[in-house]
Protein backbone atom coordinates (compact mmCIF):
# COMPACT_ATOMS: atom_id res chain seq x y z
CA UNK A 1 0.00 0.00 0.00
CA UNK A 2 2.83 2.33 1.24
CA UNK A 3 4.07 2.05 -2.86
CA UNK A 4 0.89 2.82 -4.17
CA UNK A 5 0.46 6.02 -2.11
CA UNK A 6 4.05 7.34 -3.43
CA UNK A 7 3.63 6.49 -6.86
CA UNK A 8 1.37 9.42 -7.26
CA UNK A 9 3.44 11.88 -4.68
CA UNK A 10 6.16 11.20 -6.55
CA UNK A 11 4.34 11.60 -10.43
CA UNK A 12 3.25 15.21 -9.30
CA UNK A 13 6.60 16.40 -7.92
CA UNK A 14 8.65 14.99 -10.50
CA UNK A 15 6.56 16.21 -13.18
CA UNK A 16 7.63 19.11 -14.59
CA UNK A 17 8.69 22.52 -13.68
CA UNK A 18 5.56 24.24 -15.50
CA UNK A 19 6.89 28.02 -15.87
CA UNK A 20 10.14 26.99 -17.27
CA UNK A 21 8.44 24.32 -19.53
CA UNK A 22 6.16 26.64 -21.60
CA UNK A 23 8.75 30.06 -21.89
CA UNK A 24 6.87 32.41 -23.93
CA UNK A 25 4.14 30.45 -24.86
CA UNK A 26 1.65 33.22 -23.88
CA UNK A 27 3.49 36.05 -25.58
CA UNK A 28 1.77 37.73 -28.82
CA UNK A 29 5.40 38.37 -30.81
CA UNK A 30 2.76 40.42 -33.11
CA UNK A 31 1.10 42.47 -29.75
CA UNK A 32 2.34 45.99 -28.41
CA UNK A 33 2.95 45.81 -24.79
CA UNK A 34 2.00 49.28 -24.16
CA UNK A 35 -0.49 51.41 -26.31
CA UNK A 36 1.03 54.16 -28.78
CA UNK A 37 -0.61 57.03 -27.75
CA UNK A 38 -0.07 58.82 -30.73
CA UNK A 39 -2.23 56.38 -32.93
CA UNK A 40 -4.73 56.32 -30.26
CA UNK A 41 -5.26 60.02 -30.79
CA UNK A 42 -5.01 59.87 -34.28
CA UNK A 43 -7.65 57.32 -34.17
CA UNK A 44 -10.40 59.29 -32.05
CA UNK A 45 -9.76 62.25 -33.86
CA UNK A 46 -10.61 60.37 -37.16
CA UNK A 47 -13.82 59.05 -34.99
CA UNK A 48 -14.81 62.20 -34.00
CA UNK A 49 -16.10 63.41 -37.51
CA UNK A 50 -19.00 61.32 -37.05
CA UNK A 51 -20.26 62.60 -33.89
CA UNK A 52 -22.20 65.38 -35.22
CA UNK A 53 -24.18 63.43 -38.09
CA UNK A 54 -24.73 60.64 -35.85
CA UNK A 55 -27.93 61.93 -33.96
CA UNK A 56 -29.83 61.31 -37.66
CA UNK A 57 -32.73 63.15 -36.22
CA UNK A 58 -33.26 64.91 -39.65
CA UNK A 59 -33.63 62.01 -41.59
CA UNK A 60 -35.62 60.17 -39.16
CA UNK A 61 -38.30 62.96 -38.99
CA UNK A 62 -37.97 63.41 -43.07
CA UNK A 63 -36.90 66.69 -42.54
CA UNK A 64 -33.94 65.18 -45.23
CA UNK A 65 -34.03 62.68 -47.77
CA UNK A 66 -30.97 60.50 -48.82
CA UNK A 67 -31.17 59.64 -52.40
CA UNK A 68 -28.76 56.41 -53.01
CA UNK A 69 -27.87 54.55 -49.87
CA UNK A 70 -31.42 55.27 -47.91
CA UNK A 71 -29.97 53.15 -45.24
CA UNK A 72 -30.60 55.24 -42.54
CA UNK A 73 -34.04 57.02 -43.24
CA UNK A 74 -35.44 53.50 -43.32
CA UNK A 75 -34.87 52.92 -39.79
CA UNK A 76 -32.05 50.63 -40.20
CA UNK A 77 -29.72 52.48 -37.83
CA UNK A 78 -27.29 49.49 -36.47
CA UNK A 79 -26.02 50.85 -33.48
CA UNK A 80 -28.80 51.92 -31.17
CA UNK A 81 -26.86 52.17 -27.59
CA UNK A 82 -23.93 53.21 -26.31
CA UNK A 83 -22.11 50.94 -25.56
CA UNK A 84 -19.67 50.99 -28.94
CA UNK A 85 -18.53 54.40 -27.52
CA UNK A 86 -17.33 53.35 -24.38
CA UNK A 87 -15.56 50.44 -25.75
CA UNK A 88 -14.07 52.53 -28.45
CA UNK A 89 -12.96 56.00 -28.75
CA UNK A 90 -13.48 57.01 -25.25
CA UNK A 91 -11.20 53.89 -24.00
CA UNK A 92 -8.59 55.20 -26.36
CA UNK A 93 -8.89 58.42 -24.68
CA UNK A 94 -8.67 57.12 -20.87
CA UNK A 95 -5.60 55.68 -21.93
CA UNK A 96 -4.00 58.41 -23.12
CA UNK A 97 -5.25 59.93 -19.63
CA UNK A 98 -4.09 57.68 -17.58
CA UNK A 99 -0.49 57.12 -19.32
CA UNK A 100 -0.18 61.12 -19.11
CA UNK A 101 2.93 61.01 -21.37
CA UNK A 102 2.32 64.39 -22.35
CA UNK A 103 0.68 67.25 -20.74
CA UNK A 104 -0.78 68.45 -23.70
CA UNK A 105 -1.54 65.36 -25.43
CA UNK A 106 -3.27 64.52 -22.09
CA UNK A 107 -5.44 67.94 -22.33
CA UNK A 108 -6.57 67.39 -25.99
CA UNK A 109 -7.54 63.63 -25.09
CA UNK A 110 -9.56 65.59 -22.29
CA UNK A 111 -11.45 68.14 -24.45
CA UNK A 112 -12.40 65.52 -26.78
CA UNK A 113 -13.37 62.57 -24.05
CA UNK A 114 -15.95 65.78 -22.90
CA UNK A 115 -17.16 66.38 -26.58
CA UNK A 116 -18.00 62.77 -26.60
CA UNK A 117 -19.50 62.73 -23.65
CA UNK A 118 -21.70 65.85 -24.83
CA UNK A 119 -23.12 64.08 -27.99
CA UNK A 120 -24.06 61.21 -25.69
CA UNK A 121 -26.01 62.67 -23.42
CA UNK A 122 -27.26 64.38 -26.14
CA UNK A 123 -28.63 61.79 -27.83
CA UNK A 124 -29.56 58.91 -24.71
CA UNK A 125 -30.11 61.47 -21.92
CA UNK A 126 -29.02 59.79 -18.37
CA UNK A 127 -25.48 58.21 -19.01
CA UNK A 128 -23.25 56.94 -17.13
CA UNK A 129 -20.18 59.22 -16.69
CA UNK A 130 -19.30 59.73 -13.17
CA UNK A 131 -18.10 55.88 -12.41
CA UNK A 132 -17.17 55.08 -16.37
CA UNK A 133 -14.15 53.61 -17.64
CA UNK A 134 -12.92 52.56 -14.42
CA UNK A 135 -13.38 48.85 -15.49
CA UNK A 136 -16.48 48.27 -13.10
CA UNK A 137 -20.30 48.76 -13.22
CA UNK A 138 -20.90 52.66 -13.18
CA UNK A 139 -23.89 54.15 -12.42
CA UNK A 140 -26.36 56.36 -14.65
CA UNK A 141 -26.00 59.94 -14.10
CA UNK A 142 -28.49 62.61 -15.17
CA UNK A 143 -27.22 65.23 -18.05
CA UNK A 144 -27.11 68.41 -15.49
CA UNK A 145 -24.48 66.20 -13.99
CA UNK A 146 -22.89 65.20 -17.73
CA UNK A 147 -22.93 68.60 -18.54
CA UNK A 148 -21.91 70.24 -15.67
CA UNK A 149 -18.97 67.32 -14.93
CA UNK A 150 -17.96 68.77 -19.04
CA UNK A 151 -17.71 72.40 -17.87
CA UNK A 152 -15.38 71.71 -15.02
CA UNK A 153 -13.04 69.13 -17.28
CA UNK A 154 -12.78 71.44 -20.05
CA UNK A 155 -11.55 74.12 -17.25
CA UNK A 156 -9.65 71.57 -16.32
CA UNK A 157 -8.22 70.48 -19.61
CA UNK A 158 -7.43 74.62 -20.63
CA UNK A 159 -5.25 75.13 -17.55
CA UNK A 160 -3.48 71.87 -18.29
CA UNK A 161 -2.13 72.87 -21.38
CA UNK A 162 1.90 74.24 -21.36
CA UNK A 163 4.63 75.49 -23.67
CA UNK A 164 6.79 72.46 -23.39
CA UNK A 165 4.99 69.92 -23.76
CA UNK A 166 4.29 68.35 -27.67
CA UNK A 167 1.10 66.89 -28.92
CA UNK A 168 1.44 63.83 -31.60
CA UNK A 169 -0.92 62.35 -33.84
CA UNK A 170 -3.23 65.89 -33.86
CA UNK A 171 -4.46 65.56 -37.29
CA UNK A 172 -7.49 67.99 -36.37
CA UNK A 173 -5.22 71.29 -35.10
CA UNK A 174 -1.61 69.72 -35.88
CA UNK A 175 -0.34 70.52 -32.39
CA UNK A 176 -1.66 74.32 -32.07
CA UNK A 177 -2.50 74.58 -28.37
CA UNK A 178 -4.20 78.39 -28.94
CA UNK A 179 -6.82 76.59 -31.40
CA UNK A 180 -7.16 74.01 -28.78
CA UNK A 181 -7.89 76.36 -26.00
CA UNK A 182 -10.45 78.43 -28.22
CA UNK A 183 -12.12 74.87 -29.18
CA UNK A 184 -12.35 73.87 -25.17
CA UNK A 185 -13.80 77.26 -24.50
CA UNK A 186 -16.29 77.14 -27.49
CA UNK A 187 -17.31 73.75 -25.72
CA UNK A 188 -17.47 75.21 -22.66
Amino acid sequence: YFLLLMLPATLLTTGCDKMKDFGDTNVNPNGVPSPILSALLTNAEAAIAGYASQTRGGLYSQFLSETQYTDVSLYSLPQVDFGGEYSGTLFDLQNIIITNESANMTAVARILKAYIFWTITDRWGDIPYSEALQGKKPKYDTQETVYKGNINELTAAIAQFNTTSTISGDVILNGDVAKWKKLANSLR
